[in-house]
C-alpha cells in the first residue's frame, strides 16, 4: 500500500484502502472495548464471590478492587462513546449497523450481569449476623471519615471548575444588533443558549447535593462510636433494601426487552446517538477546564490504580502523557492505536490469501483456463 500511495494512478486506491483498514480497526477495536466491559464486571463478581464478609481486612481490600473495575467500566464507556460520536461519519453505514447492533446484542447480557453482581453482594450481606455486620462496620469507620475528607475536598475542587466553567460561558455574549444576526451568528447563540441551560441544571443538582453533603459530614463527626456505627449499619440497610429494588427492576426491564422488542432499531439507534452526544459534551466541557480538574483526577487515578483508566484518561484529553506513572511498557496494548492507521496483514498470515493460493492450485469446480501466450 505504501508503493501505491506513491503512484498519481494509484493514490486514489491507496487512500481508499487505508481508510477500509482504518474503519475495520475501529469497528473491531470497538467490539473489543465492549467485550472488555463484559470481563470487568465478570471480575467484579469473582471478586465478590472469593471475598470473605466475615474478614473487614478482605472486605476492604476487596471494595478497592472493586472501586478499580468500576472506574475502569466508567472510562471504557466513556472511551467507547467518544470514538463512536467522533468517527462515525468516518464509518460506513454498515460498519456502523455492526458496531450498534453487537452492542444491541448484548445489552441483555448487562443487564443479567448487573443483576447477578447485585444479588450476590446482597446474599452476602444478608448472610451475616448482626453482630457481624456491626463488627465489620466499626472496622471501616476510620476509612469512611476519610471518604468524607476526600468528598469535602472533591466538592471543593468541583466548585471552583464550575464557577470557571461559568466565567467562560459568561465571556460569550449573544448578538446585541439586530444587523449582526446572521444564520451562523443565530446557530451559535442559540446553541449557546441551550448550553448554559443544561449547564445551569447540572450546577444546580451539584449546588443541591453539596449543601446535603457538608451538613452531613458535620453531623457524623459529631457523633460518638456507637452512634457512628448505628448510622451506617442503618445507611447500608436502606442501601441493600434500594439493591432489591433495583434488582427487580433490572428483571423487569429484562422482560420488556425480550417480550415486546423494546429495543426497537429507530429507537435505539436515536438513543445511542443521545448518550455519545451527552458524554462528548461533557468530555469536551471538561477537557477546556483540565488545568483545574487534574488535580481532583490525579487523586482518583492513584486511588484505583488501574493502568488502562490512565490511558483511557490521556486519549479523551483530561491527562497528558507526562502525567502517566513510569512503567515498562511506554505504549501498552489496550491504547487504541488500531484506529490510527495500521499495516494490512501479510500474504503469508492471511487466511484469505492462503485460501486464493489453495484455490488456484487445486483449480477446484474451475470452468475457465486463460492461455498467456508468450
Amino acid at each position: 500500500m505504501a508503493a501505491a500511495s506513491q503512484n498519481p494512478k494509484m493514490k486514489k486506491l491507496s487512500e481508499m484502502c487505508k481508510a477500509f483498514i482504518e474503519n475495520h480497526n475501529l469497528k473491531k477495536y470497538l467490539t473489543e472495548l465492549v467485550d472488555e466491559i463484559h470481563e470487568r464486571i465478570k471480575s467484579a463478581h469473582r471478586i465478590v464471590e472469593v471475598t470473605s464478609m466475615k474478614d473487614p481486612t478482605k472486605v476492604m481490600y476487596a471494595m478497592k478492587q472493586l472501586a478499580r473495575e468500576a472506574a475502569t467500566v466508567i472510562t471504557q464507556f466513556c472511551l467507547l462513546c467518544e470514538l463512536y460520536s467522533r468517527n462515525r461519519r468516518e464509518m460506513s453505514s454498515s460498519e456502523r449497523h455492526e458496531v450498534l447492533e453487537y452492542v444491541r446484542g448484548r445489552v441483555v447480557v448487562f443487564i443479567d450481569q448487573a443483576k447477578e453482581l447485585l444479588e450476590l453482594v446482597l446474599a452476602k450481606w444478608n448472610d451475616l449476623s448482626t453482630a457481624q455486620k456491626e463488627e465489620l462496620i466499626q472496622y471501616c469507620i476510620s476509612d469512611v471519615e476519610h471518604l468524607w475528607e476526600v468528598l469535602i475536598q472533591a466538592i471543593g475542587e468541583v466548585d471552583s471548575v464550575s464557577y470557571e466553567i461559568k466565567s467562560d460561558m459568561e465571556r460569550k455574549p449573544p448578538p446585541q444588533r439586530a444587523y449582526d444576526v446572521t444564520l451562523p451568528v443565530l446557530f451559535h447563540y442559540v446553541t449557546h443558549r441551550k448550553e448554559a441551560k443544561r449547564m445551569q441544571k447540572v450546577f444546580k443538582e451539584f449546588e443541591e447535593f453539596a449543601s446535603i453533603v457538608k451538613p452531613k459530614r458535620e453531623q457524623f463527626v459529631e457523633l460518638s462510636e456507637e452512634e457512628q456505627v448505628e448510622k451506617i449499619f442503618k445507611v447500608v440497610q436502606e442501601m441493600a433494601s434500594d439493591g432489591e429494588v433495583a434488582c427487580e427492576r433490572l428483571e423487569k426491564t429484562k422482560r420488556k426487552i425480550l417480550m415486546s422488542n423494546a429495543l426497537e432499531w429507530k429507537k435505539y439507534k436515536v438513543a445511542v446517538d443521545l448518550i455519545c452526544s451527552h458524554v462528548t459534551w461533557g468530555l469536551g466541557k471538561l477537557s477546556a477546564i483540565v488545568p483545574t480538574l487534574k488535580p481532583t483526577l490525579l487523586k482518583a487515578c492513584k486511588f484505583v490504580d488501574a493502568t488502562v483508566v490512565w490511558d483511557s484518561l490521556v486519549y479523551v484529553g483530561l491527562l497528558e502523557e507526562k502525567d502517566l506513572p513510569q512503567r515498562d511498557d511506554p505504549n501498552p496494548a489496550h491504547l487504541p492505536h488500531a484506529i490510527q492507521g495500521v499495516e494490512p496483514t501479510s500474504a503469508k498470515d492471511s487466511e484469505l490469501a492462503l485460501g486464493c493460493q489453495r484455490l488456484l492450485d487445486s483449480q477446484e469446480h474451475a470452468d475457465l483456463e486463460f492461455v498467456i501466450g508468450g
